[in-house]
């Protein structure tokens, strides 16, 4: 990285003129304390020029970089609107390219139009992604390359719209990383109206610029273009079949982006036996073994920066993975990185900075970590790109949120729903912040806080067996709540579909609420003693009451037996049928559309 090094040299320079030029010069020990003192102010100034230099070449970022602190506009023109159409709904349109430079602006270009996406299509409501498909391959705001295909985020979920920026931000800047998508903030504009603050991107496919990749008739040869994907065996799975559309090895799923499905000649089970010599080496902690099946480079870099993040995903979603070269030098490559919107500290389930999680989620990242020489790679790259490219790519993103607030604000003016209200995946302590500088600053300093945790972690702390977390995180309750946030379970009652700030969960069967969306499901009062854990639940002549972590609920001293309740992540859960069937009312639980039914009393 050119930036960080800059201030780094000025503040060099000043450090010898500190240290070492008085006694080059053969200064007596009283002079030399005052020209010491001399130069202690004189490398402070010159430290705060390296910062200034820093933080001002940092906003100009190849990714970004506008003349003008506006974003270019972008107009999609068609007699469909995108939002409410079925997702996979390929329509034409137009699209124009406006308030950028002249040498990128287009207009009136033929384009086709898709929804894409998984939960931000779902639930993004009228601020869902979009999938781009020119006729012919074209560079695009200043991309280096041309491609037909082009991806635009809406970051419906990140009130900070800069988590999937600062996150590709990093990764270009880690040279173990091939391949990082392009992107730039635009205003998007749908058949004249605006529409807010998108992130335009790559799409994850093969071509210059992007994934370096050869085809071969001969599955050995050839070259390959991989996601391990959980999607395409669950809620979204759209009649996928194993062994025609994806392969699974050692329980996890994986989807083959290239070739493409009509050119496989045994190109599927050359993979699925790569992958699986992959994830034995893996589980063997043989360093040999490991390395002559994986780029480890590209393994260090990618982990760091799941790592630093958080990211969600990161255990069986978006994990982009090639397989190339030749012989002896055939690898496994990790990479590009990709979503980052519930990251940084914008999930309910392991919001703070504190604590392993990449090599917690992903079992792979657990093996890896807990072979010594793996460790000692990612140590020292941490150590590395500490103070330099991940110190610089938490500058570059303060510095593009203050630069361009104005033009990030637009978006809340359109969505102002995104700020300041309850959001499932979202802690309380995050969505309540009103503004998008307070989410800016917010993310930037759990980044901070974070770095100073990991710093302990790759520094301090030995490779021993992953016991590291097993203290603070319950695997089940992990999947169970992952799966919940990814496919929410909607509760109606009486035919109105109730608005719930957190999902209830289907653990092994069992239907289990948050106690204090029973106030909102049943009309109940709730009340919790933390010093005795006692929960009380009332309405009219009824009260129940029952003791956190026990199978008895007692209603007007009548005990019941049940199944038990427990706390996840600072939360009551307790039995939605047990409380439903002591106060009449009717429940139905419909599995496939993952919806709870509930009917009043006759009586009511």
């Amino acid at each position: 990285m050119v930036y960080p090094c800059r201030s780094r040299i000025i503040t060099a320079c000043g450090y010898y003129t500190i240290v070492h030029l008085p006694e080059r010069l053969g200064v007596v020990d009283t002079m030399k304390k005052h020209i010491l003192t001399i130069a202690a102010i004189l490398l402070i100034a010159i430290t705060a020029l390296g910062a200034v230099l820093f933080l001002a070449t940092s906003g100009e970022d190849t990714h970004l970089s506008h003349e003008s602190p506006t974003f270019p506009a972008l107009h999609i023109t068609s007699s469909y609107d995108p939002f409410t159409v079925e997702r996979n709904f390929w329509h034409n349109g137009t699209l124009t390219l406006t308030n950028t430079e002249e040498a990128y602006a287009f207009s009136d270009v033929d384009v086709r139009i898709r929804g894409r996406g998984n939960s931000t299509w779902v639930r993004g409501g009228e601020k869902r992604p979009l999938r781009l498909r020119f006729e012919e391959a074209r560079s695009f705001l200043g991309s280096d390359y041309a491609h037909r295909d082009w991806i635009l985020l809406a970051n419906h979920f990140d009130a900070s719209l800069m988590r999937n920026y600062a996150a590709f931000h990093l990764a270009n800047s880690l040279d173990g990383l091939d391949f990082t998508p392009f992107s730039r903030f635009v205003h998007l504009y749908v058949n004249g109206e605006y529409r807010g603050v998108y992130q335009l991107t790559d799409e994850r496919d093969v071509g210059p610029g992007r994934a370096p990749l050869t085809f071969d008739p001969d599955p050995a040869i050839s070259e390959y273009f991989f996601e391990l994907d959980g999607h395409i065996v669950g809620w979204l799975a759209e009649g996928n079949v194993e062994g025609e559309d994806f392969f699974t090895v050692n329980g996890m799923a994986y989807d083959i982006r290239f070739p493409s499905s009509n050119r496989w000649d045994g190109h599927l089970e050359y993979l699925q036996a790569f992958v699986q010599t992959v994830n034995d080496a893996i589980h063997s902690r043989d360093f040999a073994a490991i390395e002559a099946m994986i780029y480890l480079p590209s393994f260090v870099d990618f982990y760091i920066v799941q790592e630093l993040t958080k990211n969600i995903d990161v255990g069986a979603f978006s994990v982009f993975m090639t397989v190339r070269g030749q012989g002896e030098d055939r690898r496994l490559h990790f990479g590009p990185v990709w979503d980052f919107d519930r990251s940084i500290g914008n999930t309910l389930y392991w919001p703070e900075p504190e604590h392993i999680h990449a090599a917690y989620r992903n079992e792979w990242f657990r093996e890896l970590l807990e072979t010594p020489e793996v460790f000692a790679l990612v140590a020292d790259r941490w150590n590395e790109v500490r103070d330099a490219e991940i110190a610089q790519t938490i500058a570059h993103t303060r510095y593009t949120a203050e630069r361009y607030q104005s033009e990030f604000e637009r978006n809340f003016e359109r969505h102002p729903g995104l700020l300041g209200r309850p959001h499932q995946p979202t802690p309380e302590e995050l969505w309540r912040i009103d503004s998008f500088m307070g989410h800016v600053n917010y993310m930037t300093d759990w980044l901070e806080a974070r770095v100073g945790w990991l710093d302990d972690f790759f520094n301090d702390r030995p490779p021993q067996h992953i016991d590291w977390f097993s203290e603070r995180y319950d695997p089940e309750w992990a999947l169970v709540l992952y799966y919940t946030y990814e496919s929410p379970i909607t509760v109606i009652v009486d035919g109105e579909t109730q608005a719930l700030a957190t999902s209830p969960v289907l653990l092994e069967n069992r239907l289990l609420i948050p106690a204090q969306e029973l106030e909102t499901v049943l009309g109940l009062r709730v009340s919790y003693d933390s010093a005795t854990e006692l929960l009380t639940l009332e309405r009219n002549a009824t009260m129940v009451t029952h003791r956190v972590g026990s199978s008895v609920f007692t209603i007007n001293d009548v005990e019941i037996e049940s199944t038990s309740s427990m706390i996840v992540r600072d939360y009551i859960y307790v039995p939605l049928r047990t409380i439903a069937d002591i106060l009449g009312y009717e429940i139905e639980w419909q599995r496939g559309a993952r919806t709870v039914i509930i009917r009043s009393p006759a009586d009511e």
